[in-house]
């Protein structure tokens, strides 16, 4: 006979057993691989889209030509289809706030003036807000039809990250880590130059205070591309009723942007959904989740604004580089940008004016919640914003 101890424990194991069992397979113990493993394939059929759209194949808003209108194109992806109801009216005045911003930086595309070709770093500065031209609020929503199999937590509430406030202040925490994922991808580092690289992944961490409006402030994770030579980043949220990530390359202003946006993003998606449905049992963190609390959000998301995020870095002082008024020519500055860049990850003692002043000019946009935030700057704003 066993000892009374063991006994007890024989009990307890009977009993917890029995428990897991009878439990719903709602639980996180039981539902959470499930839930997990649905994810991910609504994930994969994401980037099947991404895979077999083209430029133009999202189309909200498109514009008239010889008098007559042309059909919208909506992509099969939560939050680009018709029937979720974004305001993506100002899907083009985004795009255009995008070129305005990088033309007013760096010139025209094909005489832009070079910039720093990694943005890894902390700006700080003053964002002033604009009103969508259509306006939305969470009774235009229907979150039980966009995402029939998610359990939502705030769905009948007001959504997280909702900015009301006229001005504020936003810092923005950029990771630019040159061992991300290129286009073209980079099979051996001392064949590719960097100068070759026309897009990189890069994410971003945007921390926005809105005193006067709701009186909080959010920090969110944004995922995106950055194309060094143009010195243009943009990010985008992800979550279970906007496929951001997935979609990105359609919410580019350029042709170029779009191509080597799809390129990069069909090839590093599949990569990391395959290690991840490999590993659906174990690992339950959303990687594009823009959230700290990914694996919270498995089992009870809570729904918020959305949104986009351009930004364009600014080119360097002049002055700062040391380069001769003679020799500033493009290719002159660009070989003063890398040896700077070079100095500051692998110092050797090389004399320069201190840590170099990172500046860039940010726009977001909520396609869901309706607005726009746009970092004071010039030629608006005096450069001390």
């Amino acid at each position: 006979m066993p000892p009374q101890q063991e006994s007890a424990r024989i009990i307890f194991l009977i009993v917890l057993t029995f428990w897991i069992f009878s439990t719903p397979d709602n639980g996180p113990l039981i539902a959470g691989p499930n839930l997990i493993k649905n994810r991910l394939t609504r994930q994969r059929a994401a980037h099947g889209v991404l895979n077999s759209t083209k430029w133009g194949d999202f189309d909200p808003v498109p514009t008239v030509s010889d008098g007559s209108a042309a059909e919208p194109k909506y992509l099969n992806l939560t939050g680009f289809r018709e029937k979720d109801n974004f305001a993506w009216a100002d899907l083009g005045r985004f795009r255009k706030k995008c070129d305005d911003w990088s033309l007013n930086a760096v010139g025209i595309p094909e005489a832009a003036q070079p910039v720093w070709q990694n943005a890894t770093g902390v700006v700080h500065g003053f964002w002033h807000r604009e009103d969508g031209s259509v306006p939305r609020t969470i009774r235009d929503y229907n979150l039980t039809d966009a995402t029939p199999n998610i359990t939502w937590a705030s769905g009948a509430f007001e959504w997280s990250r909702n900015v009301t406030g006229r001005e504020g202040k936003m810092l923005v925490r950029i990771e630019d880590d040159e061992a991300a994922g290129t286009e073209p991808e980079v099979l051996d580092p001392l064949i590719l130059l960097h100068t070759e690289f026309r897009a990189r992944e890069v994410t971003a961490t945007f921390t926005v205070e809105d005193v006067e409006g709701t009186g909080s402030q959010f920090d969110m994770r944004m995922h995106g591309i950055h194309w060094p030579r143009e010195g243009a980043m943009l990010f985008t949220t992800t979550s279970e009723k906007f496929a951001g990530i997935f979609g990105l390359p359609h919410l580019t202003s350029r042709p170029a942007f779009f191509e080597t946006s799809q390129a990069l993003l069909n090839r590093t998606l599949d990569k990391v959904l395959s290690k991840k449905e490999q590993l659906f049992f174990l690992d339950q963190v959303d990687p594009w989740a823009s959230t700290a609390d990914a694996p919270v959000d498995v089992f009870n998301p809570t729904a918020h604004c959305e949104y986009l995020a351009y930004v364009q870095i600014h080119p360097p002082e002049k002055d700062y580089l040391h380069v001769q008024p003679s020799l500033t020519g493009p290719e002159n500055i660009i070989k003063a940008i890398h040896e700077v860049e070079d100095e500051l990850r692998f110092p050797q003692g090389v004399s320069h004016h201190g840590r170099p002043k990172l500046q860039m000019s940010a726009v977001l946009y909520s396609p869901d919640c309706a607005f726009f935030l746009e970092s004071k700057g010039p030629p608006a704003y005096a450069p001390a914003d």
